[in-house]
């Protein structure tokens, strides 16, 4: 297999597992001290390597507004609904309702992008991608009480605004260095993750 596939192939494990990996690590830190925590920690090794690589950031003050402001979407509300979600559905459900979200990039890149425009094809790959997904997690398409729906509604909302963000880059970011922005959006989005995670859970230092 090319080198390609297998980074396909890695890519699917590690953004498949992710979901149980967040709900281990629910049973221990609230959501948004979690969520605030791995981006923070992630951030720290992502700017050492771009030190390393001695890569050269955007001067563009439209760079960085765009890079600040899809990391608040992604990293910030994105994944504070959906670490707040998972708390209350299964690991399961939430793969399956977060595997929307190219259904919404879909139709928004059809109005926002030129070249994205929506085709039959691709919309129904997407709706068998969909389909997969739940047939797989089957059994655990049960929502049991309405704490757990509020969870269900916040996973919906979180791979709405990916969407949005992921298609605000793809319309005008495509410039961008991939290293940088995924750096700069976790560093952006841990920030206000961390803080309201101190004001409703209590300090990170609180929690074993």
């Amino acid at each position: 297999m090319s080198r390609t596939t297998w980074v396909w192939l890695l890519l699917g494990i590690v953004w498949g597992s992710t979901w149980l990996f967040i709900k281990l690590g629910l049973e221990d830190v609230p959501p948004f001290t979690l969520a605030g925590l791995r981006f923070a920690f992630a951030s720290v090794g992502m700017w050492t390597l771009l030190a390393v690589r001695r890569t050269k950031l955007p001067r563009a003050g439209r760079d960085w507004t765009l890079m600040i402001g899809t990391g608040l979407l992604t990293f910030g509300l994105d994944y504070g609904l959906v670490f707040w979600g998972e708390n209350h559905i299964s690991a399961g459900l939430t793969s399956i309702l977060f595997s929307t979200m190219p259904l919404f990039v879909l139709v928004l890149a059809h109005f926002l992008v030129a070249e994205e425009r929506m085709t039959a094809r691709k919309l129904v790959g997407v709706l068998v991608g969909v389909a997969g997904v739940a047939i797989i997690f089957s059994r655990q398409l049960r929502i049991e009480d309405a704490l757990a729906l509020w969870g269900a509604v916040a996973i919906l909302v979180g791979a709405a605004v990916a969407a949005v963000s992921s298609v605000l880059i793809r319309r005008s970011g495509g410039h961008l260095d991939p290293a940088i922005l995924t750096t700069v959006q976790m560093t952006a989005g841990c920030l206000p993750l961390l803080a309201v995670g101190w004001m409703s859970e209590g300090a990170p230092t609180s929690f074993r």
